[in-house]
């Protein structure tokens, strides 16, 4: 037996293992790994974009001269009396507001009286029976639920509108139901007999 030959065995005589991974392996951790990449990269992505269009809006009004807030919650129990941007996952106005507010976050909850516009971008706002809104409310969100009073006008989008106010405050007239006997000669036309 020479030394090549020789090689081919362990101290025991026995035929050595081939040592490492099978190709069939190599390649499906490959695989994993590239699809682990491209899922950071698309969430990476995804986020960038979303963050970059956040920044932009807040860059928007911060350039008006409105104050940024940034918390997790905020709820404002006192008067207000500047224009502010509210970068935040909950929002609640429960003071009089005497400026303008912008709120990016998940809902908001208006209470009080806004002398001023509003401004959200999110999930869902609620404008309380006791709120009165003087100037404009401009949503961009899932879900808008009217309770109380906005004098200005309503504009953006939004998915659902609840508007549970009075029909004196802000409803429009049903338009009236087509009757099924419209003519006299139709209710007998379609009974089959004359008499």
């Amino acid at each position: 037996m020479n030394a090549q030959q020789q090689d081919q065995y362990d101290t025991f005589g026995m035929p050595q293992q081939k040592k490492g991974m099978s190709s069939g392996a190599k390649w499906a951790i490959g695989c994993g790994l590239a699809a682990v990449v491209a899922i950071v990269l698309v969430c990476g992505g995804v986020l960038w974009i979303g963050y970059a269009g956040w920044n932009r809006t807040v860059g928007k009004y911060t350039a008006m001269g409105y104050e940024l807030v940034m918390q997790e919650a905020v709820t404002i129990t006192t008067q207000l009396d500047k224009d502010t941007v509210y970068l935040t996952q909950a929002f609640s106005l429960e003071a009089t507001s005497n400026g303008n507010i912008a709120v990016l976050g998940e809902t908001a909850d208006i209470h009080a009286t806004v002398n001023g516009d509003v401004h959200f971008f999110g999930d869902t706002i609620t404008i309380h029976p006791d709120a009165v809104i003087t100037g404009e409310l401009e949503v961009f969100c899932k879900r808008l639920v009217l309770q109380g009073q906005v004098l200005g006008p309503i504009t953006g989008e939004y998915a659902e509108k609840v508007d549970e106010r009075t029909a004196e405050t802000d409803q429009t007239p049903a338009e009236t139901p087509p009757s099924d006997n419209s003519s006299g000669d139709r209710g007998d036309a379609g009974d089959g007999g004359g008499g």
